[in-house]
């Protein structure tokens, strides 16, 4: 059975449809959803500031993973994309 988890300290998808964590059948894979820097009240963190940004959504990755118990946990596949403010939709709650 897949399991589908929102931990506390992330922002929530407020009825967006999706979840921030997935874990397929097994435990043996966990998907994460997209993360940008925003705090647990969708509220962004460090406006202006790249290296800020980019702390944060690690973060909130962090909280993600800290949500389920796995030996040797391997990240395998992180994609980052930066997008410049002009080109990025608003997609605020």
């Amino acid at each position: 059975m897949v399991r589908h988890f929102n931990p506390a300290g992330v922002w929530a998808p407020d009825g967006r449809a999706f979840n921030q964590g997935v874990i397929q059948p097994e435990g043996r894979v966990i998907h994460v959803t997209g993360q940008v820097a925003w705090d647990p009240n969708s509220v962004v963190v460090g406006v202006g500031d790249a290296a800020t940004q980019l702390r944060k959504s690690f973060e909130n990755v962090q909280a993600i993973l800290a949500e389920v118990v796995i030996p040797e946990l391997l990240v395998e596949v992180l994609p980052i994309a930066v997008v410049p403010p002009n080109r990025f939709h608003d997609s605020t709650p």
